[in-house]
């Protein structure tokens, strides 16, 4: 056990001991004739005492040097102490939320059973749910995103600034080459993209990148021109942001730690405000929103004018729209259609301003076939020659009279060869998003009531089921039971 974990073993025992025998600090410092402020110190994790305060503080509580200092607790409070030894415990991003380690452990000590209580809990919940420290920390990170609308001006500046010092207005078509050289002249870059491409255990794996000297940059040949250039922009961003990397990091290894997390998003981010830059695409998605009919064409336009991808495309949007819209109710999805098992899943989600419908992307269940990124997905795979296909839906939530007005594009996977892919952006129909998008009351839109799951689903006689409601059946019987139980009463 290291220092840190034997000085908060300690103070929990001291705290414990003096609190279960009523006693003040000022009791206790009387008692043992060691001042407040250093008892203090010592229940809050800060110091460890030298022997003597030791065998002074025991001999006050009434317990043995030995029992003390020793590393055995009491049951109720065990998976504490295994908490604080974890791997877990360290790498959690705690600063993220404003929460020290000292505030943390005035709560662990304010009442360390029930909180044994509560850890145990939240054991259960992860290992029944599969969750692990990468979940909690992009989790946290999907919190921060929507707690700040999901635009970061300060990453925005920081493309303003890197065009500035390179003389380069924004544009549309953002030179691959120019990018690499600088990657290569100004931080010291080996770039190859063979080695990935020919690669059997790396062949589903976009990029990795490792520290040395040269830096060196794998990314797989077989990304399309466009995904290539996210890579190299977001490379750059990442160069652009300094800090400490992993040894070795890339789209193929898994990252736990929050600040390289958090440093990849940034990266990420530049590399679409660079790629898409606000002072253009505000103006082309202004104009697209002004049409009084839904035109597909129009938005696949827009896109190919920037050479980028889909996802890129669609996660911009999310970035501007609660920004130069004013539309913060959105959500956005990546479902995937596994072509193998004939599934749907939700891979990635993200929701501004409150939880959307459909959420969840960790549920083991059928997610509503009746949402347009179903559809879309299904069509896509029976026309199969296309490079992408868009549609839009007004989706009622069939639990709610909310309506959504959701834009998707469904696309193949370059490294996948088993799975395809659709993007959809949701937006809350109501009177801003009316005002600001005239082809939201577009006649020609399809409009679906929807769920979120086959099983949580109330609606009956839907054709488009793939799984009983058994969730939803089951609220509905609690819930009659609570109401003939409630008519019992009244009636006595």
């Amino acid at each position: 056990m290291n220092k840190e974990a034997l000085q908060f073993l300690l103070a929990l025992k001291i705290k414990e001991l003096r609190l279960t025998q009523n006693l003040s600090l000022k009791d206790l410092a009387n008692k043992s004739q060691v001042s407040i402020s250093y008892l203090n110190e010592i229940e809050k994790a800060k110091k460890y005492p030298k022997g003597d305060k030791l065998m002074a503080i025991a001999a006050a509580l009434g317990v043995s040097y030995d029992d003390l200092v020793s590393t055995k607790v009491k049951k109720s409070i065990q998976p504490i102490v295994n908490f604080y030894q974890e791997d877990m415990f360290n790498k959690l991003p705690m600063s993220e939320f404003g929460i020290t380690e000292s505030d943390l452990f005035d709560l662990v000590s304010y009442n360390p059973t029930k909180f044994s209580s509560l850890l145990i809990t939240m054991q259960e919940i992860t290992r029944t749910y599969d969750i692990n420290l990468p979940n909690i920390n992009r989790a946290a990170l999907r919190a921060y995103q929507e707690s700040n609308n999901n635009y970061f001006e300060s990453i925005e500046l920081k493309v303003d600034e890197f065009l500035k010092s390179k003389n380069l207005p924004a544009t549309k078509r953002v030179d691959i080459e120019f990018i690499k050289s600088v990657l290569v002249n100004e931080y010291d870059y080996m770039i190859d993209e063979k080695i990935l491409k020919n690669s059997k255990g790396h062949k589903n794996t976009r990029s990795v990148f490792k520290k040395g000297s040269p830096n060196k940059l794998l990314v797989n040949g077989k990304l399309g021109e466009s995904q290539k250039l996210f890579v190299y922009a977001r490379e750059l961003g990442s160069c652009l942001f300094g800090g400490k990397r992993q040894t070795v990091t890339g789209s193929g290894v898994e990252v736990e730690n929050y600040k390289d997390i958090f440093h990849d998003f940034k990266a990420s981010y530049f590399a679409g405000a660079l790629l898409l830059h606000r002072s253009l695409i505000v103006d082309d998605i202004e104009g697209f929103f002004k049409l009084t009919e839904f035109v597909p064409e129009k938005l696949d336009e827009i896109m190919s004018e920037y050479n980028v991808g889909s996802e890129v495309f669609f996660h911009r949007l999310s970035q501007i729209l609660p920004k130069f819209f004013g539309l913060k109710n959105l959500f956005f999805l990546r479902s995937n259609h596994h072509l193998n098992k004939k599934v749907f899943t939700i891979s990635k989600e993200m929701h501004l301003a409150r939880l959307h419908k459909p959420h969840g992307s960790r549920l083991k269940e059928h997610y509503c076939r009746r949402w347009i990124t179903i559809y879309l997905l299904k069509d896509f795979f029976e026309e199969g020659s296309k490079e992408r296909l868009f549609g839009a839906q007004i989706s009622q939530m069939g639990d709610s009279s909310e309506r959504y007005l959701c834009l998707s594009v469904a696309r193949r996977s370059n490294l996948r060869s088993k799975t395809n892919s659709c993007l959809t952006v949701g937006l809350l129909v109501n009177g801003n998003s009316r005002e600001k998008i005239k082809f939201i009351d577009d006649p020609k839109l399809s409009q679906k009531v929807v769920g979120q799951t086959c099983e949580r689903c109330e609606i009956s006689d839907c054709t488009e089921r793939v799984a009983p409601a058994t969730i939803f059946k089951a609220k509905e019987r609690k819930r009659k039971r609570k109401e003939e139980l409630n008519n019992i009463f009244e009636s006595l």
